[in-house]
């Protein structure tokens, strides 16, 4: 079974026309931030929220890096929802590779990714 997925201009424009999005992330994380409005429905859950990804349109689905959002994915397609994964990382690419395609995407993100990355080498 193949999921969808997109890059950050794909998902920019879906929300700008109104797309519904679910954020699948922990209650902490979702906490600390997340898109604007994002429907929180932490991973574990969707099993007992599966109404919440249903209606009109697509449903998008968000996480921290791909992982959570496509294996929410997966399970929703299992029960007839279609669903679209928004991923950070995708198939073989580096943290190099990663940096270099939103910067291209978001000139914006710079000051946030030179955070990350010094975050995680120091």
């Amino acid at each position: 079974m193949s999921i969808i997925e997109i890059s950050v201009a794909e998902l920019e424009t879906a929300l700008s026309a109104g797309a519904r999005l679910i954020d699948v992330r922990e209650t902490d994380e979702y906490q600390a931030g997340h898109v604007a409005g994002a429907v929180h429905v932490a991973l574990g859950s969707v099993p007992d929220r599966v109404h919440a990804f249903q209606g009109d349109g697509t449903t998008y689905v968000i996480c921290k890096v791909g992982g959570r959002s496509l294996r929410a994915c997966e399970f929703l397609a299992q029960h007839g929802v279609e669903a679209v994964s928004y991923t950070h990382l995708r198939a073989h690419e580096t943290l190099l590779d990663l940096v270099c395609r939103l910067l291209l995407e978001k000139k914006k993100l710079l000051p946030s990714i030179l955070h990350t990355l010094m975050s995680h080498h120091s």
